[in-house]
């Protein structure tokens, strides 16, 4: 009895210890957070790495982006063309790329790209800088990481989110065009066009840009957050990237469902029903 005892005593310890040592890391990326959101005010004077940035952005990023929207548009539209075709309303396809795409669908495979290839990169590169001491370089020379470092990086994401969201939705349209119209062959390209692009309206595509902007913020920031307390070498650096894209994937999904809730929790703004 005195053994169970111990044990189940040891077992709480170990998960109070982890749960004191969860809390201490989000309270420290929300300091951390707070502090690179304020040095963007002085980004500005780093003009040119911030430029270098979003073309790093834009040239590794925008196929890739494209190539994943338009899987997630084919899919979409093989289910609901089938679902449709047993009530035989097959010319009402493009409505599941029109609703569901820019509402959910490419704010999610932004999420998902972004955490994986831009947010990764970033965690593996400031580790890397960090373990070998170039980050306090940095600071010997007077020149503030948050500002040079941390700040670039976000200014760089603010400016390739609106290429992002467009690249988004035309590789989602291209997806679905390509099932629905050349492959299943089930209506006219202009059908497909017209219900897609109609369906949608501009406030749904400002509400994907205002989230795929808040999603791409938070995973810069915690990816440098890792990056930038990385340490132990290489073993550190890949724990940091590990811990990082963990911490995305579950953000990324926290913050798409705010936005949803936020903006269609009590109006679903569809142009049908009652």
């Amino acid at each position: 009895m005195a053994s169970d005892a111990s044990t189940a005593t040891s077992s709480t310890s170990r998960r109070n210890g982890r749960l004191r040592t969860g809390l201490g890391e989000a309270g420290d990326l929300t300091a951390f957070s707070g502090r690179s959101l304020r040095a963007l005010t002085g980004t500005p004077r780093y003009s040119s790495e911030v430029l270098r940035h979003a073309a790093i952005l834009i040239r590794g990023t925008t196929l890739l982006m494209l190539v994943m929207n338009g899987f997630f548009g084919f899919a979409l539209v093989n289910f609901t063309y089938f679902f449709l075709r047993t009530i035989g309303a097959t010319d009402y396809t493009g409505i599941a790329i029109g609703i569901g795409h820019p509402r959910l669908g490419a704010i999610i495979m932004f999420g998902y790209v972004y955490a994986a290839k831009v947010g990764c990169g970033i965690t593996a590169e400031l580790g890397a800088a960090k373990v070998n001491e170039e980050l306090d370089a940095y600071e010997s020379e007077a020149v503030d990481p948050y500002r040079y470092v941390i700040g670039t990086r976000i200014a760089a994401a603010l400016i390739y989110v609106p290429i992002a969201a467009a690249v988004a939705l035309v590789g989602g349209y291209l997806g679905g065009y390509l099932n629905a119209v050349v492959v299943l062959q089930g209506l006219s390209g202009a059908g497909f066009a017209s219900v897609n692009w109609n369906i949608q309206s501009l406030a749904d595509q400002l509400y994907m840009l205002v989230t795929v902007a808040a999603i791409a913020v938070a995973i810069v920031l915690v990816a440098c957050f890792y990056g930038y307390r990385a340490s132990g070498g290489p073993a550190g650096v890949g724990d940091a990237v590990a811990r990082s894209v963990t911490v995305n994937l579950v953000l990324l999904h926290l913050i798409a469902a705010f936005f949803v809730i936020l903006f269609y929790g009590t109006n679903a703004r569809v142009p049908f029903g009652g």
